[in-house]
């Protein structure tokens, strides 16, 4: 049963989809910007694999997203 005012939690592979397609980007362009396969982006993206703390980062530089948010799911105080 769903209890109402809850809000979802979001998984790390859906936190970076919401990135990149905030930025209207495919997974293909993606990859290229983070510098791996769209094949190794999209099997992350599914969570066949987990991404390396430097694809994060450089996810995070592109999109200008807080790293911290896509890790975790939440925002850093003094974030907005």
């Amino acid at each position: 049963m769903d209890e109402q005012g809850i809000i979802p939690t979001l998984s790390l592979q859906q936190r970076m989809r919401i990135a990149r397609e905030h930025l209207g980007l495919t997974q293909a362009k993606m990859a290229r910007q983070i510098g791996i396969s769209r094949a190794t982006y999209a099997s992350t993206e599914q969570g066949v694999r987990q991404p390396r703390p430097e694809e994060l980062a450089t996810l995070a530089a592109v999109t200008g997203i807080s790293q911290h948010w896509l890790e975790t799911g939440e925002m850093e105080k003094g974030e907005q």
